[in-house]
C-alpha cells in the first residue's frame, strides 16, 4: 500500500463517524444523503478539454461531452455510483476527464432520476433510448460501458438489457467497485465492515430495496450476481480489499468466468471502496492506465476483419 493511500485510510477512519444502529430504511438512506461532499455539474477544467452539451433521453439529463484535442471515434457511457441516491460527485468528474482526455473516447453521462423517490423502473427507458442512441453513435467503432459502485450496478444492468433486446453488445465493460448483490446475503460483507472507511452494510443495503422498489432486490437488474452472465461482454473490476463489496466481486469473477466470460479482476490489498477516484494515489493512477488501454482495445476488432 502506498503512503498517499495510506493517508487516505488513516484520516479518514479518524473522521467517520458511526453509522446509525437503526433497521428503519428511511433513517439509514438519510444517513448517506447526508455524507460531505462536492456535487454538481462539471467544472471548468473539464470543459477546457471537451465540449459539454446537456441533452434530454427520456425525460432525464445526459451529459454528452467530446474530447476538444485527440478523438478515437469510441463511445463511452459512465454511470455514476452514489448509492442511487446520491448526485454526480466531483471526484466523479474528475475520473471522467482523466478517461476522456488519455483515451480519447467521446462520453454520456446520465443524471438518471435518484432513489428513494424514484426507482430503477424510472431509469429503464433512459437506459434503453440510451443504449440505441451511441450504439447508432458508435457504428462499427467502439463501446464501452462504465460505472463506479452504484453505477458498476448500472453498467451491468444496461449490458444484461442489451443482450436480452438483441442489442449489439459493448466491446468492454469498466467496474470500479460495482455493487453486485444488493442483497448482501454474504455475510463476509460484515466481517469486511470493520475495514471499510466509506460504507456499511445496512446503508447500503436500504438505498438498494428503495432503487429496486417494488422488485426483489435478488432481481438480476438489480443484481448481477443473480443473472445468467453466458455472453455478457468481456469485464475489468477494479476493487479494494478493504471494501464491503469484495466478497461477492470475488464471488461474481468466479461466476462470470465460469460463463466463459472474460474477465479482468484487479484487487488493490488494503485500498478503500472507490479508491479509482482517489487519483493522487499510485494504485488509481496505474489502474487508470490498465482501464484506458482497454477503452483504446485492439487496433481492428475482430467482429471488422
Amino acid at each position: 500500500m502506498s503512503l498517499a493511500l495510506r493517508t487516505v485510510n488513516t484520516l479518514v477512519r479518524a473522521m467517520k463517524k458511526p453509522a446509525p444502529d437503526s433497521d428503519d430504511d428511511a433513517v439509514q438512506i438519510e444517513a448517506v444523503k447526508s455524507l460531505p461532499g462536492l456535487y454538481g455539474p462539471p467544472k471548468a477544467g473539464l470543459r477546457r478539454i471537451a465540449n459539454v452539451e446537456t441533452i434530454t433521453v427520456a425525460g432525464q439529463t445526459v451529459y454528452h461531452l467530446t474530447p476538444k484535442g485527440h478523438r478515437t471515434g469510441t463511445q463511452m457511457i459512465f454511470w455514476h455510483g452514489g448509492a442511487w441516491v446520491l448526485p454526480l460527485a466531483q471526484t466523479q468528474w474528475g475520473l471522467i476527464k482523466t478517461l476522456i482526455k488519455k483515451s480519447g473516447a467521446e462520453m454520456w453521462v446520465p443524471e438518471y432520476a435518484l432513489a428513494p423517490r424514484k426507482t430503477i423502473d424510472d431509469s429503464l427507458q433512459l437506459m434503453d433510448d440510451l443504449t440505441d442512441l451511441v450504439v447508432a453513435r458508435a457504428g462499427r467503432g467502439r463501446l464501452i460501458i462504465a460505472g463506479d459502485s452504484a453505477g458498476g450496478n448500472l453498467a451491468t444492468t444496461q449490458a444484461l438489457r442489451m443482450r436480452e433486446r438483441g442489442t449489439r453488445p459493448p466491446d468492454q465493460l469498466l467496474l470500479f467497485s460495482p455493487c453486485i448483490d444488493v442483497s448482501f446475503s454474504n455475510p463476509e460483507s460484515y466481517l469486511v465492515q470493520t475495514k471499510d472507511i466509506a460504507l456499511n452494510v445496512k446503508s447500503v443495503q436500504a438505498c438498494g430495496r428503495a432503487w429496486a422498489g417494488k422488485r426483489s432486490v435478488k432481481d438480476p437488474l438489480i443484481s448481477a450476481m443473480y443473472a445468467d452472465l453466458t455472453g455478457m461482454p468481456p469485464m475489468a473490476i477494479y476493487q479494494g480489499t478493504d471494501d464491503i463489496m469484495t466478497p461477492d466481486n470475488r464471488i461474481f469473477v468466479e461466476k462470470a468466468r465460469a460463463a466463459g466470460v472474460k474477465v479482468d479482476y484487479i484487487e488493490r490489498p488494503d485500498a478503500p471502496h472507490t479508491y479509482i477516484l482517489l487519483q493522487f494515489t499510485p494504485e488509481a493512477r496505474q489502474d487508470i492506465i490498465h482501464a484506458t488501454n482497454l477503452i483504446k482495445g485492439p487496433a481492428t476488432r475482430i467482429g471488422d476483419i
